[in-house]
């Protein structure tokens, strides 16, 4: 995260949860993400950088996601949750405005500053995952506080 500077401004333009609650149960579960962001256009209502994107959650039981076991099944995922939104930077005279320049001028989003990637996700787990996860957090554990998207880098590694 970028320290000093704040957080863009996240509109959530759609939310398709679909899972498979028992009720009075809550399964302890992990969760599969897929983040995908367009590249930010300058738009003039509201005048600023716009940047769409969508966030795939895949929850799973603990100890039965693709990644854990050999033989997946498909009926042992507990459900999806699926969001559409928009990253708004104001104006264009921000303070990201170097990094969204950089992100313009030919960037893929995996290619970015890992502070500033980290920056934007922390957004992204503040005001899209978080609020699903209390959304469900009677019937399913395991959308956590500390998801990261963009793997740390080296020197925060050594920093540890």
């Amino acid at each position: 995260m970028i320290q000093d500077i704040p957080l863009p401004e996240y509109y959530l333009e759609s939310v398709d949860i679909d899972v498979s609650p028992q009720i009075g149960e809550s399964v302890i579960g992990v969760v599969g993400t897929n983040l995908e962001l367009k590249n930010p256009a300058l738009e003039s209502d509201p005048a600023g950088f716009h940047c769409d994107g969508t966030l795939l959650l895949q929850l799973f039981e603990k100890g039965q996601a693709p990644w854990e076991v050999d033989n997946f099944d498909e009926s042992s995922k507990f459900g999806t949750a699926e969001t559409e939104f928009v990253i708004y930077i104001p104006s264009t005279d921000s303070p990201l405005d170097d990094h969204v320049d950089k992100w313009i001028d030919g960037g893929e989003y995996s290619e970015l500053d890992a502070d500033f990637k980290t920056h934007l996700e922390s957004g992204i787990l503040q005001y899209i995952i978080d609020p699903i996860g209390t959304l469900l957090e009677t019937s399913y554990s395991g959308i956590v506080p500390r998801v990261t998207f963009t793997p740390p880098s080296e020197d925060e590694f050594e920093a540890d």
